[in-house]
């Protein structure tokens, strides 16, 4: 299993971390995902590669960025 975090600059609301979080979940039931509005976090760990969790952001109309450490902490 592997945990996969991107930090989504445009998810600004419940709505957006909704849309994301629903088509995750969607992709495949099995993952789990924790969704930091705040700091603009998304988290999935499951059988699931950077890749495709981008390219599912990204197909519902965010910019995935990969989450690096010095972002941790800020909010």
């Amino acid at each position: 299993m592997a945990e996969v975090v991107f930090k989504v600059n445009d998810m600004t609301c419940g709505g957006c971390a909704g849309k994301i979080q629903k088509a995750l979940e969607e992709s495949d039931s099995s993952l789990q995902v924790e969704i930091d509005i705040d700091k603009k976090k998304v988290s999935v760990t499951g059988e699931i590669t950077e890749t495709n969790v981008s390219d599912i952001i990204s197909k519902t109309g965010y910019s995935p960025e990969k989450y690096k450490k010095r972002w941790f902490g800020r909010s």
